[in-house]
């Protein structure tokens, strides 16, 4: 049913993207004026085909493409709002199981609630210069620490960035080996003790990235 709208009769600078349930319109011009009107003609045929099949369209502000929330701006702040507010909701439901389980152990307890920073610095949203740059929060995603064009992504936090040696040193020595990229997660998961050593590596980490980030910030507004 849905292939039709990939078929509509769009602006002859417009072509139409399918992916799963997300349609999205992109349009090829030099002047932004006429970008506009193609993409409000192509709305409005997209409208008048959900019409005939008994469908609506929802105009709004902001729409999420690929789990991305995008803005009339483009600042991407809806976007952070919606990670945090995802995050938050990992953290009540962690508190809820704490509930549920009738007051597990306190090593049980923290095993848990350390869940939500780990899963964030490994799945690489955090306060990476990489991730920040996407979002236009930051002018470069390169490593203060390392420099040289060293891109400053999860990958080179954890595995490779200097600055953090210590604390990857610490990490390995509770793991009793060298953390990969293959073999972090499989070790970390093998008992609480490992995991627990994965969340203080994760937790310091982010606490020193959102340090220097503040510096950064100090250092622009003088």
């Amino acid at each position: 049913m849905y292939d039709d709208i990939l078929r509509l009769e769009l602006p002859i600078d417009t072509s139409i993207v399918g992916f799963a349930d997300d349609v999205t319109f992109v349009v090829v011009s030099k002047e932004l004026k006429d970008v506009e009107e193609s993409c409000n003609h192509s709305i409005d045929r997209v409208d008048q085909w959900m019409a005939a099949a008994g469908l609506g369209l929802a105009a709004h502000k902001t729409l999420k493409y690929l789990e991305v929330m995008l803005d009339t701006r483009l600042s991407f702040r809806e976007h952070l709002e919606y990670v945090h507010k995802k995050a938050a909701e990992s953290c009540q439901a962690l508190s809820r199981i704490m509930l549920n389980t009738r007051g597990p152990k306190q090593k049980r307890h923290g095993l848990l609630m350390t869940v939500n920073k780990a899963v964030i610095i490994l799945s690489g949203h955090g306060r990476f210069r990489s991730y920040l740059k996407r979002f236009g929060h930051d002018n470069t995603d390169e490593c203060s620490w390392c420099g040289s064009g060293i891109a400053e992504d999860s990958n080179h936090i954890i595995f490779e960035c200097g600055r953090f040696s210590a604390n990857r040193e610490g990490l390995e020595d509770s793991l009793r080996r060298p953390i990969t990229v293959d073999n972090l997660v499989r070790n970390m998961l093998k008992t609480a003790q490992k995991w627990e050593a994965t969340y203080t590596f994760a937790a310091g980490v982010m606490l020193e990235l959102r340090r220097v980030e503040r510096n950064r910030w100090r250092a622009e507004e003088v």
